[in-house]
């Protein structure tokens, strides 16, 4: 089996053809039941990864609560309200509340299917980024039928390298969502070149080796463009830039996207780099393939 194979297995277990989609909305279902019945009247929208379809089996639930002025608080006291209240369900494993973070949350597991669910909340017609996010990237990545491939190996490899959460030193996923879109964008070969072992070993070169991350940042509008650093300097003007890689937020711009995870971004490019060479060697090495390790295993042990 070709690494192209791989890729092609891989994201079918990681999506079970639909029925881990399935089991992620069953989960849906079931929570939203317990909050609006709490709750009468608030509604509550998905919105991340498991919406667009850019999910791996362990990626968490993303869920916001809309108060719709019905309820006289704000939206930390009600997630922290709530979160008491889910206490008293078995099927509910309360983790955490952060009503003091830049988003408030709190963090659950459904206990029958063990995933985590982050819940936040707005109380009324308010802006939600989470949500304007996914819907731009449902957009974005329509022209790229082999996006969601590469994203997915990709979101797998930094989970297993510990690079995928900002709050331990690695990279949102909405970070490398933009950064795989940008990747595509920039792409200018046969539209017929279906071939995901070389999109993959080309995604993995650019930002594992080839990327100036000193002199250069990526905007992803339209149809994208990779600018110089001092350029994107001028355009973000709401809140700080990223001192590593810097991506222009197509849903908020003048905001950099890749600042929450600037500490994660030099790992990654030297984990990138390293899965880059790893997997040039195996290709390259005779006969190799169909064998005891699996391309994918060699860069994801």
């Amino acid at each position: 089996m070709g690494l192209h194979e791989e890729i092609e297995a891989f994201y079918g277990y990681t999506h079970q053809y639909g029925q881990e989609r399935r089991r992620r909305y069953e989960v849906i279902n079931r929570i939203e039941r317990i909050i609006t019945s709490l709750y009468p009247g608030v509604r509550v929208s998905l919105y991340g990864s498991t919406l667009t379809g850019l999910f791996v089996r362990n990626s968490d639930i993303d869920l916001v609560v809309n108060l719709n002025g019905r309820f006289h608080m704000d939206p930390a006291e009600w997630l922290q309200e709530c979160f008491e209240r889910l206490r008293e369900y078995r099927d509910v494993q309360c983790k955490y509340c952060i009503p003091t973070a830049r988003t408030p949350i709190f963090i659950i597991v459904d206990v029958p299917s063990g995933i985590q669910i982050d819940v936040s909340c707005v109380s009324g017609n308010e802006f939600h980024a989470g949500m304007r996010n996914s819907q731009w990237i449902l957009s974005a990545i329509q022209p790229y039928p082999l996006l969601p491939k590469i994203l997915i190996v990709a979101k797998e490899f930094l989970r297993l390298w510990g690079l995928d959460k900002v709050h331990s030193e690695g990279v949102s996923s909405y970070c490398l969502t933009l950064m795989t879109i940008s990747f595509f964008q920039q792409q200018v070969d046969d539209p017929r070149d279906n071939n995901l072992g070389d999109r993959l070993l080309r995604f993995l070169r650019l930002y594992g080796c080839d990327f100036d991350y000193n002199q250069l940042a990526i905007t992803v509008d339209g149809d994208g463009e990779i600018i110089s650093r001092s350029d994107m300097g001028t355009r973000i003007t709401n809140g700080p830039a990223s001192v590593a890689l810097r991506i222009e937020d197509p849903v908020d711009p003048g905001k950099d996207a890749a600042q929450p995870s600037e500490r994660g971004m030099a790992k990654l490019r030297t984990a990138f780099s390293l899965a880059f060479d790893l997997l040039v060697q195996m290709v390259n090495k005779p006969g190799y393939g169909g064998g005891v390790r699996s391309y994918l295993q060699i860069i994801f042990d």
